[in-house]
């Protein structure tokens, strides 16, 4: 449970939202729930959220966390921990035979994939939002 408040945490450092988006999520979900409305309401200013391995690139926000090589468990259980707190958003729609990804309007998806070895051999975790808005 340390490892999620940790994981979660990092998405909390980030994301200064809306609480009313927060108040509808379980509580440790409250990072989750701000980092979507904030993707859902104005997706262009995550590129200013620069936290650990977070990025912002066109139409993708992504972030992704490592860990050691013996914690596949733990790997798991985070991303497990992301799925359920996107899961809990009150638009999220499961997208159709894709594990881990939802839809959230029309033209916002977020995916949370299963942890996978990188080439260092440690487990990583990522977190991908999409959003069909496109820059001037």
């Amino acid at each position: 449970m340390h490892s999620t408040r940790v994981l979660l945490g990092v998405l909390s450092c980030a994301v200064v939202g809306s609480s009313a988006a927060a108040a509808t999520a379980p509580a440790d979900c409250a990072a989750m729930a701000n980092l979507l409305h904030q993707a859902r309401t104005d997706f262009p200013s995550l590129k200013k959220m620069a936290p650990g391995r977070c990025s912002f690139r066109d139409t993708e926000y992504r972030c992704e966390w490592s860990f050691p090589g013996d914690a596949f468990a733990v790997s798991n259980e985070q991303a497990a921990r992301l799925v359920q707190c996107v899961a809990a958003a009150p638009t999220a729609q499961p997208v159709k035979g894709k594990k881990g990804a939802f839809s959230f309007d029309p033209d916002l998806t977020v995916v949370v994939g299963a942890p996978e070895m990188d080439g260092d051999g440690d487990w990583t975790v990522r977190l991908r939002i999409q959003s069909a808005w496109k820059s001037h």
